[in-house]
């Protein structure tokens, strides 16, 4: 698999990320010169972390046959 970022011609910063059939746009927000167009890639790194982390314990649980309810994982970073 593969994550392929192009940047568009709207600023310097705005990116349209393609994997498999879905699309993502990354962009920093004006403090930092962009658009804020999208998530940051330091945001767009939290929110895999906190989805992997998230989508393995569901995984886990429903291998065990556990009932855990909704899983919520929060994970934040320093700028």
């Amino acid at each position: 698999m593969k994550a392929i970022a192009h940047r568009t011609a709207r600023t310097a910063f705005t990116h349209r990320i393609d994997v498999r059939q879905h699309q993502i746009i990354a962009d920093e927000p004006p403090e930092h010169g962009g658009d804020d167009d999208g998530p940051s890639p330091q945001e767009l790194l939290a929110a895999s972390l906190a989805s992997c982390t998230a989508v393995t314990i569901e995984m886990y649980a429903k291998r065990k046959g556990w009932d855990i309810g909704p899983v919520e994982v929060q994970c934040e970073y320093t700028p």
